[in-house]
């Protein structure tokens, strides 16, 4: 339903906003298999139009796209704070890419949007799913422990995520889009603040 996409949306329009009325310069990159758009780093209210301008016409693929974070790291400024919006939803939760662009700027915030809607099958009975990103496709068993195997390997990829970002001196927050974005994201920016 689109409910992580206009999260995301909105966190990073709040950021933009916040970080461009403290004085920093703000850019945003959307990216799937490669940079999607690019809005060059900038200060000021007419810059803030830009990133909102852009931010708008920002659309998910019909059909879905693999997300490769790495394709972003030529773009980052060694001395630039990254912050990260996704699902992170990759065989390795994209730590490898994390790891890349870690590399490239002086402090990753990496905010995991999640919707617990997305690890509930319903009806029970057999469900065909297709993978959006790749176009894979499978039959399941939906019910009852269906659900509760995708909680519980949606749980330990979160979990691998949060102790690599821990490791790494990345700033983590699982954020479970139910809950309104504003608290979220102060809390993840008072948590950053004293672990960074």
């Amino acid at each position: 339903g689109g409910v992580k996409w206009q999260a995301a949306v909105q966190a990073a329009a709040a950021l933009g906003y916040a970080l461009l009325q403290l004085g920093h310069r703000v850019g945003v990159l959307a990216f799937g298999t490669q940079v999607l758009t690019h809005c060059a780093r900038g200060r000021g209210q007419r810059h803030y139009a830009a990133i909102a301008r852009l931010l708008l016409t920002l659309q998910p693929a019909p059909s879905g796209e693999r997300s490769e974070l790495g394709v972003c790291a030529p773009l980052l400024h060694e001395a630039s704070s990254v912050f990260v919006l996704g699902d992170f939803l990759a065989d390795d939760a994209m730590c490898r890419d994390l790891g890349a662009l870690r590399q490239r700027c002086s402090a990753l915030h990496a905010m995991q949007l999640r919707a617990d809607a997305e690890t509930q099958l319903a009806p029970a009975g057999e469900v065909e799913l297709v993978d959006a990103e790749t176009g894979q496709q499978g039959l399941v068993l939906a019910g009852p422990q269906a659900d509760a195997h995708a909680r519980a390997a949606r749980a330990a990829m979160t979990a691998r995520l949060q102790a690599y970002s821990l490791r790494s001196g990345i700033a983590f927050t699982d954020w479970d889009v139910g809950q309104p974005w504003r608290p979220v994201l102060l809390q993840h920016l008072v948590r950053a603040r004293a672990n960074c």
